[in-house]
């Protein structure tokens, strides 16, 4: 930096260059750059503020070393201490400096680094789903610069960063497209079961399939469970129909159904008359052409289907005109 400063002293001062080198070290301080614009700067700054610390110490060390060796000179200490403080204000300043030069080049090459990434991963051909699927963290940049003293290493190490994350999104984006190939088909035949396409382009792909399949196969095993009770609504209407048939030409045995009459199912006999019509209390008139009858109908069922039962044959009997005078259920 400068020659070394002599302080010599017994009484008075015997030697000393203290107006010359007071002189060399102001001029000295105010040659050091401030303006730090490169690595080689950066480095520069970093040797020049160490350098006036270690100065501002040997000074102190002088100055504690005159003051053993006589009484208080204040020519000689003032100007110690002048310069030791002169030291110790430039190498803040410049300590200052650094760190928030340090900081800012930091954060600029942090964020021109996500811009890039941004940037090269809106240039891939990728599925809409992989695009809004993939994440990064921000911080991922922060963590890889971290201990490094350069800018061409802070670069380099985001460069790298960049690097790997395109690299995993590009593996993102082939899994994806591979789960929409796989997808298209079943989507087509069973549009209701994939309706969470988002969720499920992003599934490992074994997961995938097996996710498929075990949808496909409940939704099978429920189209069964629908076809099969289809069937019994079916087979239920076939047996009402044939139950009323069998009860009609049992009351007429010369009755033949149609065909088109076999179709009528239980539920639609009961719509052909009111359950809460009044009975007639009045005697049928005699016609000299008719006799009067009482029809006995003995069954063993529940007092539910005995009185379908008995709307039935009301019904029929109404068909004949016949003059009916009552229609009972009765517990024997």
């Amino acid at each position: 930096m400068t020659k070394e400063l002599i302080v010599k002293i017994t009484g008075e001062v015997v030697e000393s260059n203290l107006p010359e080198y007071k002189k060399q070290i102001i001029a000295m301080i105010g040659a050091i750059n401030t303006d730090l614009q490169t690595d080689n700067d950066f480095a520069l700054a970093k040797t020049d503020a160490k350098d006036c610390r270690l100065a501002a110490k040997k000074v102190d060390a002088l100055r504690s070393a005159a003051l053993s060796q006589t009484v208080e000179i204040n020519e000689l200490l003032n100007g110690l201490d002048e310069i030791k403080e002169t030291l110790n204000a430039k190498g803040l300043e410049i300590e200052k400096l650094v760190k928030t030069w340090e900081t800012e080049k930091k954060a600029d090459i942090i964020a021109g680094g996500i811009a890039k990434l941004r940037t090269q991963m809106a240039d891939v051909d990728a599925h809409y789903i992989a695009v809004k699927s993939f994440q990064f963290n921000n911080d991922s940049f922060k963590l890889a610069i971290k201990g490094k003293r350069t800018i061409a290493s802070m670069q380099k190490t985001v460069d790298k960063t960049i690097s790997d994350i395109l690299a995993r999104f590009k593996v993102h984006c082939s899994l994806v497209d591979t789960n929409a190939d796989f997808l298209a088909g079943y989507k087509t035949e069973y549009p209701s079961l994939f309706v969470d396409e988002d969720r499920l382009l992003v599934m490992d792909y074994v997961a995938l399939m097996d996710t498929i399949h075990a949808r496909i196969a409940t939704h099978k095993a429920q189209e069964e469970v629908i076809k099969e009770k289809a069937k019994a609504r079916e087979l239920a209407i076939e047996l009402e129909t044939e139950k009323a048939a069998k009860l009609v030409t049992e009351i007429d045995p010369e009755y033949e159904p149609k065909e088109e009459q076999l179709a009528i199912t239980m539920d639609e006999i009961k719509e052909l008359h009111d359950v809460s019509r009044p009975v007639d209390s009045e005697q049928p008139k005699q016609d000299s052409g008719f006799n009067s009858y009482v029809l006995t109908i003995n069954i063993s069922s529940s007092r539910e289907t005995a009185i379908e039962i008995q709307d039935i044959v009301y019904d029929c009997l109404k068909a004949y005109d016949a003059n009916i005078v009552s229609v009972d259920i009765g517990k024997r």
